[in-house]
């Protein structure tokens, strides 16, 4: 709900509540990090450095989360590959 009405902050909150659950199975870790992916994405750019350190947090926490999904077992590769969620991840990699 937050994402669709480009709520940022409605984003990160969620992000924050869904990773103080402690997920530990591989599909709860992946949703973590889809969260904080989508937090990132969301995140205004134009106040600066330090909205820009924002995103730039949102986006490694989003990385963090995923690392433990993939150690945890998850093996979902084609939504891995397609997954809007991770759009943010994606855009950061291939320096736009």
């Amino acid at each position: 709900w937050f994402e669709k009405a480009f709520d940022a902050p409605g984003c990160r909150a969620t992000a924050i509540l869904f990773e103080t659950l402690s997920p530990a199975d591989p599909p709860d870790c992946y949703n973590v990090a889809c969260a904080w992916a989508v937090a990132a994405r969301l995140q205004p750019t134009a106040g600066g450095a330090a909205a820009l350190e924002e995103v730039d947090a949102d986006a490694a926490r989003a990385v963090e989360w995923l690392q433990k999904a993939l150690a945890a077992g998850y093996m979902n590769a084609r939504l891995l590959a397609c997954d809007r969620d991770l759009d943010a991840l994606r855009e950061d990699a291939s320096g736009a």
